[in-house]
């Protein structure tokens, strides 16, 4: 969910590039992309070849001679995409996995370094072997993924970021003009803290916050 459909996945992608704006120019190119495809599917596949709207679309190729040797050939296509899609996601989920939580609770080295690349040598097949055992335990593991996306997609996507850039701008918005910042020591010497500090920040922008 946090790889496919979250819009918060964004700020993981833009804090590792080193010029954010290719991020943009790709991401608006794929997206003219996708509507394309998508419209000449919708309007192509969906409207004048209903019998093509099973999923996949090409399980529902009419019992004509040869019809095999092409969802076969469909299936193959289909289970390399599929390979990628998951070495991909895979490794986002355990870059995000490493460095949000193992590295932030349990403090362990950074991934460039010789340790941390060690590690991570490790736990990749740590990763890979738990993935294979639950989508082997759990019977029709694909109706479960779906109500999982259904479910969090929406709230990735639409909820949570815009929650965070109102704790964002709450936050920037508390500071005043005696608090100081130590780029050295990395502490911040702040007036006060807790509920009293997020209501100032809050009331300062309280129409766009709330809004």
């Amino acid at each position: 969910v946090f790889a496919y459909g979250g819009a918060t996945l964004f700020n993981e992608l833009m804090a590792e590039m080193r010029r954010p704006m290719d991020f943009w120019k790709g991401f608006v190119i794929a997206e003219i992309f996708i509507y394309v495809c998508y419209l000449v599917n919708g309007m192509v596949v969906y409207a004048a070849q209903g019998q093509f709207t099973y999923n996949p679309a090409y399980e529902g190729i009419p019992n004509t001679p040869g019809a095999y040797r092409y969802q076969t050939v469909c299936n193959a296509l289909s289970f390399v995409t599929g390979a990628i899609a998951a070495l991909l996601y895979g490794n986002i989920g355990v870059k995000v996995f490493y460095s949000s939580v193992m590295r932030d609770l349990f403090h362990f080295p950074p991934l460039d370094s010789k340790i941390g690349k060690w590690i991570w040598v490790v736990v990749v097949p740590i990763y890979w072997i738990l993935a294979w055992i639950v989508a082997a335990a759990i019977p029709q593991i694909s109706n479960l993924t779906s109500f999982v996306g259904a479910a969090c997609i929406l709230q990735f996507s639409y909820t949570f970021p815009p929650l965070l850039l109102v704790g964002y701008h709450v936050q920037k918005d508390a500071m005043l003009p005696e608090e100081q910042f130590n780029p050295r020591t990395g502490i911040a010497q702040r007036v006060d803290h807790g509920v009293k500090r997020w209501i100032r920040g809050y009331k300062k922008k309280f129409w766009w916050n709330t809004f």
